[in-house]
């Protein structure tokens, strides 16, 4: 089985190609200009390093967000692209499993994205036994908020991003939190990967109904309330 993830929920573009649970082709930048540059390129570097095409694949992965809403349309609109020509199974999955899926050990996780003016996405997990058990759904957190449940939850594993609002927050609070790894948001679109291998076999989903999962409304919708 083959498997075409693209992820561009964050600063980080990323492509990844696997085949039977095995990474083939990686490709991540961290972004100085927009995703719809530099995606498709990507994606073609991608396929030429692994001498594959994109009819070669079996389906076709993306990262659903929450994240850049900007991103989410693009990686979207990009796949959705590919679907239309080669008719393959489309699959999306959460930016914030995608990040706590990199966490291998066993340990209750929590998983965070900067969303910005003092907000992070977040949701928590719980790796045990191997497995990646979900807790709650994906939500909009204020950083105070998620200092409040730090300091309630010392046991938690931070994984993705904190951003710097919340830094400050912890750090004048001297709690002491364990923060599993930072670079993982380039790995996201290995992740989505390696998860979609897993739903491929069980789940169905619909190409007319994929969509980003934004969690929060836009600034345009914002601008008008």
């Amino acid at each position: 089985m083959k498997i075409l993830a693209i992820d561009t929920s964050t600063f980080v573009s990323g492509v990844c190609i696997v085949e039977d649970g095995e990474v083939i082709s990686e490709l991540n930048i961290n972004q100085a200009r927009t995703h719809s540059e530099t995606l498709l390129p990507m994606v073609k570097n991608a396929l030429d390093y692994s001498h594959l095409t994109l009819d070669d694949m079996d389906a076709f992965a993306v990262g659903k967000g929450p994240g850049s809403f900007t991103g989410l349309r693009i990686g979207m609109t990009v796949i959705k692209t590919f679907n239309e020509v080669f008719n393959k199974k489309l699959i999306s999955v959460s930016t914030l499993e995608a990040a706590a899926n990199s966490v291998m050990e066993d340990s209750k996780i929590l998983a965070l994205i900067d969303a910005r003016a003092e907000r992070s996405f977040g949701a928590r997990f719980e790796r045990k036994n191997g497995k990646l058990i979900r807790l709650s759904e994906d939500d909009l957190f204020l950083s105070e908020d998620i200092l409040d449940f730090l300091k309630n939850n010392p046991n938690y594993l931070i994984c993705g991003e904190i951003n710097e609002d919340l830094e400050e927050l912890i750090n004048e609070s001297e709690i002491k939190i364990n923060f599993y790894n930072n670079k993982i948001l380039s790995r996201l679109a290995r992740e989505i990967a390696l998860i979609s291998e897993d739903k491929f076999l069980r789940e169905e989903f619909d190409e007319m109904t994929l969509a980003p999962n934004y969690v929060r409304k836009s600034q345009a919708e914002e601008s008008r309330m």
